[in-house]
C-alpha cells in the first residue's frame, strides 16, 4: 500500500508504483511480470529491442564485450526468448536473422557485419 496524491493505493501482483521526485507525484501501472521476472529463472526476453539494447544485455548477463567489424547502422527490432541458453547459442540465433557473422573468443565477441 502507498500513497498516490493523498490517496491509499493497493497495489495488486503485476501492478507498480513509480515515484517522481521532480515532480513529487506517482504513477500507478501494470507490468509484464513474466517478462520482468524472466531473469530470475536463467530467461532472456527481448520484444523489439535494438541492437544497443540487446549488445547491452548479453553484455551483462555473460560478462563479455563486444566489438564491431565494418559496423553498419544496424536498426534491430529484434524480438527473442533464450531459456538457459549458452552465449554462443544465443549469437548462432542471432548471427541468422540479423545477418552478421561473429567471433567469440574468451570474453570478448567480435560481429563483423
Amino acid at each position: 500500500v502507498g500513497q498516490k496524491e493523498g490517496f491509499d493505493v493497493m497495489l495488486n501482483p503485476g501492478d507498480q508504483l513509480k515515484y517522481n521526485m521532480e515532480g513529487n507525484n506517482v504513477e500507478q501501472n501494470q507490468f509484464d511480470t513474466a517478462h520482468i521476472l524472466a531473469w530470475t529463472k536463467g530467461i532472456i526476453v527481448f520484444e523489439n529491442a535494438s541492437m544497443k539494447k540487446v549488445i547491452k544485455e548479453l553484455e551483462k548477463w555473460y560478462g563479455v564485450t563486444f566489438e564491431f567489424e565494418n559496423n553498419s547502422n544496424n536498426q534491430w527490432k529484434y524480438s527473442g526468448k533464450f531459456e538457459n541458453q549458452s552465449l554462443s547459442n544465443v549469437l548462432e540465433n542471432l548471427s541468422y536473422s540479423q545477418k552478421f557473422h561473429y567471433d567469440l573468443n574468451d570474453k570478448t565477441v567480435k560481429l563483423k557485419f
